[in-house]
C-alpha cells in the first residue's frame, strides 16, 4: 500500500462497530468492492464517502476522526482518535 492512500484503519473501526464490508457499503451507498479497495489503499474515498463512513460508524457508537481512519501522521497513536460509545447523538438520556 502506498503512503497516504485509502483509509488503512477502517477495518479496525468497522470491526469495533461490528459491521461487515457489505453492511457498511450498503449504508454508505457504494459497493463492497469499493470498501475493500479503500481499506487496502487502492482507492482514495471522496470527502462525501469519508463522512458517510464516519456517520455509519457513529450510528453504532464508534466515533472516529479523519486522522484515525487515514492514519494521518500526527505522532499520536491511532487509538487516541477512536472512542466507543461516546458519540453525542448516541448517548442515552438520563432520567
Amino acid at each position: 500500500m502506498r503512503e497516504g492512500k485509502g483509509l488503512p484503519n477502517l477495518p479496525k473501526a468497522r470491526m469495533i462497530a461490528r459491521l461487515s464490508q457489505q453492511a457498511l457499503s450498503d449504508e454508505v451507498g457504494i459497493t463492497r468492492a469499493a470498501i475493500s479497495r479503500i481499506e487496502q489503499g487502492h482507492n482514495d474515498p471522496t470527502l462525501k464517502t469519508v463522512f458517510a463512513i464516519m456517520h455509519a460508524l457513529a450510528k453504532r457508537g464508534v466515533a472516529v476522526s479523519v486522522e484515525f481512519l487515514s492514519d494521518y501522521p500526527t505522532g499520536r497513536h491511532p487509538d487516541d482518535y477512536l472512542t466507543k460509545g461516546t458519540h453525542p447523538a448516541l448517548r442515552e438520556e438520563s432520567d
